[in-house]
């Protein structure tokens, strides 16, 4: 086996985190209003049980009221003064802010097509902007499918074999390092890692494997949730040379494999074993014209 560890940075860790805290928050002010309500009931039920179920202040107070200069003294001042009202409009408060925040900060993270609250509508992008993101994404992975294609490739696997002795999951490995470090860089700024298997694979991919050999193609299996970077999203390829069988395991716990993913790493099997046999060819015919 070669393992190739996948690194989750922190921003992925606090975009995952962020419903998590969003739904911390908002049970922190349910519950600081359900305490506060408890105990202030407390407290008025000890001094004054009867302003505490008719929800009024004491009565000097209210004729107090009474004798405001207008119906909004005797309406709005009773409702502010209540403790009760002011703990629910404090809490309201909070969870409005704790909302907002929550709703307005994502617009600094990710591309939307429109976020409206209330009478506050923004647009960012127009909607051939993700066609444009798909081509972005889309050309780094056919630059490296030319790449794998191409003599440097095809020479790069000569040397290999010729100077270090390598074998086919030695060449295979040293390319999807290559690749590993071009999903690295923009636009694709993407992380996953890899392992090569010729026994023992994890149990818990014996389905995609089965399901790869019988087809003899490769497997994807993406997480239902992208944004969830504890789970991962797989590729595999249970790949039969004319030595043995290689089981190819790619995983990445922050992006999902698509179509050109798979024919990239299809792709480049295959162009290692082509560059293996043509140097294997190199050999046999430069072995005979040494015995000639």
């Amino acid at each position: 086996m070669i393992p190739a560890n996948e690194k989750r940075t922190l921003f992925q860790w606090i975009h995952f985190l962020i419903p998590y805290l969003y739904t911390i928050g908002i049970l922190v002010i349910f519950l600081w209003m359900t305490v506060a309500a408890a105990a202030l009931a407390i407290i008025t039920f000890h001094e004054n049980p009867t302003a505490l179920l008719m929800l009024t202040s004491d009565d000097s107070r209210s004729l107090d009221l009474l004798a405001g200069t207008s119906w909004l003294d005797v309406l709005i001042k009773p409702i502010l003064a209540s403790n009760f009202n002011q703990i629910i409009f404090k809490g309201l408060f909070m969870l409005l802010v704790w909302m907002l925040l929550f709703l307005v900060v994502p617009l600094a993270f990710r591309r939307l097509t429109r976020f409206k609250f209330f009478n506050l509508e923004i647009e960012v992008d127009a909607a051939a902007q993700t066609v444009i993101e798909t081509i972005e994404v889309s050309a780094p992975k056919a630059k490296l499918m030319a790449y794998l294609s191409s003599s440097d490739a095809t020479d790069r696997t000569i040397a290999l074999l010729d100077a270090e002795s390598a074998n086919f999951r030695d060449v295979l490995a040293y390319f999807l390092e290559e690749i590993q470090a071009g999903y690295k860089k923009s636009p694709l700024n993407t992380n996953f890692s890899f392992s090569i298997y010729t026994h023992n694979p994890p149990a818990e991919l014996d389905e995609l494997i089965a399901a790869s050999r019988e087809a003899n193609v490769s497997v994807i299996s993406n997480k239902a949730d992208p944004d969830n970077v504890m789970k991962k999203s797989y590729f595999v390829y249970a790949y039969q040379t004319a030595e043995r069988e290689f089981i190819t395991v790619i995983s990445s716990y922050t992006s999902l494999f698509d179509l050109f993913d798979q024919y990239l790493f299809e792709t480049l099997h295959h162009t290692v074993t082509r560059n293996q046999e043509y140097y294997e060819l190199l050999i046999a015919v430069a072995t005979m014209d040494a015995d000639a």
